[in-house]
């Protein structure tokens, strides 16, 4: 004879299976959707450095023609 406790354990387990295999199928249907996000950010990251590097160059050649000025006029 089962008792009260071994349905709870038993509806436990396969709520446990249940919730996993839908999790499981979430993450297979997310996957391609986090994968374009990372993507994006990727490019967006990629975007920002190079913008910081077009600034870093445009300081850097107006530092160096300061230099040269100063020299040839030094």
């Amino acid at each position: 004879m089962r008792t009260n406790d071994d349905g709870k354990f038993f509806f436990l387990l396969i709520g446990l299976g249940i919730g996993a295999i839908g999790g499981l199928i979430a993450a297979l249907l997310a996957r391609d959707e986090n994968r374009e996000a990372l993507r994006e950010g990727g490019a967006k990251s990629i975007e920002y450095l190079n913008e910081q590097a077009d600034k870093l160059r445009d300081t850097t050649e107006a530092i160096i023609e300061k230099g040269r000025d100063l020299m040839s006029h030094g």
